[in-house]
């Protein structure tokens, strides 16, 4: 969560936390699709920095900030590419990676694009070790699917919410396996 959120009081928290659900759920709790969920949180902050909510006037403005850093990267990396050979697949790719660096004087950590051609030998190391986090984060993601699917199979629900009732289970408690 951002640092405006851990920064506002608690009744503008909870405006905050109304805000976002009125842009992404519709009347019956529900998550509506994502193209919608931005239109709708952008009307929302703007009628709210409209109404004098100073919070939302934050919020768009570092949603414009993150939006610019974005379409630079975007811009950045659709315009330094490379060709690699993989076995028998050619795959293009960005010639430049988001490393992660650490200002010398405050410690802080923040994320610098570097050409391949630019990289040492520990930035290579960093790319490695970064990249197999990702995939384990990925095989995690698999692993919590697959174990739905079994549940949803073994049940013949449509959904793993109507699983979960069938089997008088919370999500949760399913997949810590303290039910399964």
């Amino acid at each position: 969560m951002s640092n405006i959120y851990r920064n506002l009081p608690p009744e503008e928290r909870a405006e905050y936390d109304d805000l976002f659900h009125s842009a992404a759920y519709d009347e019956d709790g529900k998550q509506l699709p994502a193209h919608e969920i931005k239109k709708r949180a952008h009307t929302l902050l703007q009628e709210a920095a409209a109404a004098g909510k100073v919070w939302a006037s934050y919020v768009i403005d570092d949603d414009a900030r993150d939006g610019h850093l974005r379409r630079f990267k975007q811009w950045d990396r659709a315009r330094q590419v490379v060709h690699t050979k993989h076995g028998d697949r050619v795959v293009r790719r960005s010639a430049v990676m988001s490393l992660r660096r650490k200002n010398a004087e405050t410690g802080q950590l923040y994320y610098q694009g570097t050409f391949y051609d630019d990289m040492t030998r520990n930035d290579l190391l960093d790319v490695i070790s970064e990249s197999g986090s990702r995939i384990s984060a990925d095989r995690d993601t698999i692993e919590t699917a697959r174990r739905l699917l079994h549940l949803v199979d073994d049940t013949r629900a449509a959904t793993v919410s109507q699983a979960l009732k069938v089997r008088g289970l919370e999500l949760e408690s399913y997949l810590m396996g303290e039910c399964a």
